[in-house]
């Protein structure tokens, strides 16, 4: 949404967000979505395995660079990962360390029935979020 909220071009994707978590901190949030039986896997503990990032993804640097996007930072900014796995429909957040490992800090969530109403709701398309129905 980054790209929406600024209304111009940007390289950050469609399904990477900027929030503020529950203790007020300004955070980029990059949504993962696993299908495929390598990904998807549950570990022994009962989590979800770690999202694989994109080059460069777990750099602090790339986070302050799209949270300044929306608003001048003083310092660095905080970045977590949402791993979305569709073929066992959980989903679990993970936190970006300022050593770029991800560490989870939720447990897993239960998607299906968000899922089971997404698709009755947009059975052949899902559209683009508006980002006015957000504020």
């Amino acid at each position: 949404m980054v790209s929406e909220v600024l209304g111009e071009s940007t390289h950050a994707h469609p399904e990477d967000f900027i929030a503020i978590d529950p203790n007020g901190r300004l955070m980029t949030i990059n949504s993962k979505a696993s299908i495929s039986p390598r990904s998807c896997r549950i570990t022994r503990s009962g989590d979800l395995s770690v999202p694989r990032l994109g080059r460069g993804q777990n750099r602090i640097r790339y986070a302050t660079y799209r949270a300044n996007l929306i608003s001048p930072l003083d310092g660095e900014s905080f970045a977590q990962v949402v791993k979305v796995d569709l073929l066992h429909l959980k989903a679990q957040v993970f936190e970006i360390g300022n050593d770029g490992r991800l560490s989870r800090v939720t447990n897993l969530h239960e998607v299906s029935d968000l899922m089971r109403k997404t698709l009755e709701d947009f059975p052949d398309s899902m559209p683009p979020p508006n980002i006015w129905d957000l504020v």
